[in-house]
């Protein structure tokens, strides 16, 4: 059945992405029509040795291509499209997961309502799923891609205090609080980082009941453990973590990527 489009006009989906496997790529369409469902904004920072691989031509979205050989340095491309967004809200957004309809629309109106500054679209439920299930019969296609109608406890649980693949954020909020740490470098420890820091800086952090699903990909360098930056990165939210509230707020003063 089609969805009614819904109004989220006031929010951008800011989706950083590396094209590292034919997975990846259908994840990211996936996302993408499932996105547009509702009547919403979506950015694509596509960052990779190969750029210009994501071809999706619609006026709501608009996809961003950055040739490069380093690392995945997700945090800086999600601090260059929360710069760009011109929305009172953004959601910062992988390109690998989903989440029931009505949870983004409880998320979006929190924030809207002004009952907090940043919102999990899920209350830390990581479930895994393999794409095959949002193939549109007989194709590689995934056209109408919903999760829900699925059952969380028929997947895989990869764990029940998750702090990754989506957060909806009040975007002034989110300048305010020193956005994206980018020393944190590919993958690893950033999700949380981000959350102690939001709390101990006194924003109020919101979750909305439900899971998130996430859809199955090959896994490179840049999400695994492997990253030659996964040590750094620890070490940098332990030293967020066992900061003093002034002690925090000092640190961020220092961040380079603010003064841009």
């Amino acid at each position: 059945t089609q969805l009614m489009i819904l109004d989220l006009k006031d929010i951008t989906f800011t989706i950083p992405v590396r094209i590292d496997s034919p997975d990846r790529y259908q994840n990211l369409i996936c996302i993408i029509n499932y996105l547009l469902a509702f009547d919403t904004n979506i950015i694509i920072y596509e960052n990779g040795p190969n750029v210009g691989q994501i071809i999706y031509n619609h006026k709501n979205v608009k996809i961003i291509s950055e040739k490069e050989n380093g690392p995945f340095h997700r945090t800086r491309y999600l601090n260059k499209m929360a710069r760009l967004a011109t929305t009172k809200l953004i959601a910062n957004y992988d390109c690998d997961v989903m989440f029931p309809h009505k949870q983004i629309v409880k998320a979006y109106n929190i924030l809207q309502d002004n009952e907090a500054d940043m919102v999990y679209p899920y209350d830390g439920l990581f479930v895994n799923i393999p794409r095959s299930l949002l193939l549109t019969k007989g194709t590689e296609v995934c056209e109408q891609a919903s999760v829900n109608t699925l059952n969380p406890d028929d997947y895989p649980n990869f764990g029940k205090s998750s702090m990754g693949g989506a957060l909806f954020l009040n975007r002034q909020a989110f300048l305010d609080s020193g956005m994206e740490n980018e020393y944190f470098i590919s993958w690893g420890a950033e999700d949380w980082e981000r959350f102690r820091r939001f709390v101990k800086l006194g924003y109020r952090v919101g979750r909305v009941k439900g899971p998130l699903f996430h859809i199955d990909h090959a896994r490179k360098q840049d999400s695994s453990e492997s990253n030659p930056h996964y040590q750094k990165n620890v070490t940098e939210f332990q030293k967020v973590d066992t900061m003093s509230t002034d002690e925090l707020r000092e640190y961020v003063k220092t961040w380079p990527w603010l003064s841009l």
